[in-house]
């Protein structure tokens, strides 16, 4: 098939143009910068553009044009210089489903967000919900998947913060470190956008993509402070104060371009809870997502067997 996936570089996005590559895809990847993009997926096209530039379905025209599928897995955590979350979540979206409707494209993958609501209070979960409206009020053979905390080798946003709080010394700060979480690896988002791809996922469904167990933020730092190999320390809660003073310190750099986990709006996330129904799912594929503990065991073989290799290659060029 031939593919788009916008945000192809991102966390989610280049596991998923990873995948649809290994599943013998024709892959085009977008987004604004695609420099890095071009070195790690030589084997897709890419085309540099902003789509939250892309308003009005004539703009998609060009860009659809030939392809079987497209995956949506462009966002952004809050406004910013470079960012508008309506624009990107749901304007372009808008523009982008009625031009495969116009060009004839038949499946879309939707990569949303657990928590996802049109009367939230919170712009990111807002404007998500009326990008995922617009797909769901489409003719197209669409799935809307829905991450809880994405897990994945490369430490970026939400994911770093955990492993630095994780490695703390002597102690675990924690804002909220009773609030339940569900995780998923990226590597079973990507497996879940081939599914929705090929049409062996139920079309025309929203599902949660998450563990099938919740379990609080303090033990999420534990299991990744184990994962990293250091000693069990106590997980200290924090007052939730601490946390909105460093929301807004961050908030006011974000303004100067620095996209920090610690924004506003990862706070008011992690004040919900990243939780979903992983029943869904179950049903629909007959087996749960693996756990935090075989995500974090499967990262721990991937290190492994890539530090390997790259003291062979070492070893091999002083020979």
């Amino acid at each position: 098939m031939k593919i788009l996936v916008l945000g192809g570089y991102g966390l989610i996005g280049d596991a998923v143009v990873g995948r649809l590559l290994r599943d013998g895809h024709h892959v085009t990847g977008l987004g604004r910068d695609i420099r890095d993009a071009q070195r790690r997926r030589p084997a897709a096209r890419w085309i540099a553009v902003d789509m939250s530039k892309l308003l009005a379905a004539e703009d998609w025209l060009p860009v659809v044009a030939g392809m079987d599928a497209v995956v949506n897995a462009a966002g952004a955590l809050q406004d910013g210089p470079r960012d508008r979350l309506d624009a990107v979540h749901r304007g372009s979206v808008v523009a982008l489903v009625a031009a495969c409707e116009q060009t004839g494209v038949s499946r879309f993958a939707q990569i949303s967000a657990v928590g996802a609501d049109l009367s939230s209070a919170d712009v990111f979960f807002s404007t998500k919900a009326q990008g995922d409206k617009a797909v769901a009020s489409s003719s197209l053979e669409w799935t809307i998947l829905r991450p809880g905390l994405v897990i994945a080798p490369a430490a970026y946003g939400g994911t770093a913060l955990l492993r630095a709080l994780a490695a703390f010394p002597g102690f675990i700060p924690a804002v909220m470190a009773r609030q339940p979480i569900q995780t998923v690896a990226v590597a079973d988002v990507a497996e879940a956008v081939s599914r929705a791809v090929t049409g062996s996922l139920p079309f025309r469904s929203v599902l949660d993509l998450v563990e099938t167990e919740a379990r609080s933020l303090a033990d999420v730092l534990l299991a990744f402070r184990g994962w990293l190999g250091l000693p069990r320390v106590r997980v200290v809660p924090v007052l939730a104060i601490v946390g909105r003073l460093a929301s807004v310190l961050a908030d006011g750099l974000g303004r100067l371009g620095w996209r920090s986990p610690l924004r506003s709006a990862a706070l008011a996330a992690l004040a919900r809870g990243v939780t979903g129904d992983a029943e869904p799912w179950n049903q629909a594929v007959g087996q749960p997502l693996q756990p935090l503990e075989a995500t974090l065991a499967a990262m721990s073989y991937a290190g492994i067997w890539v530090t390997r290799l790259i003291k062979r290659r070492s070893a091999a060029s002083f020979r």
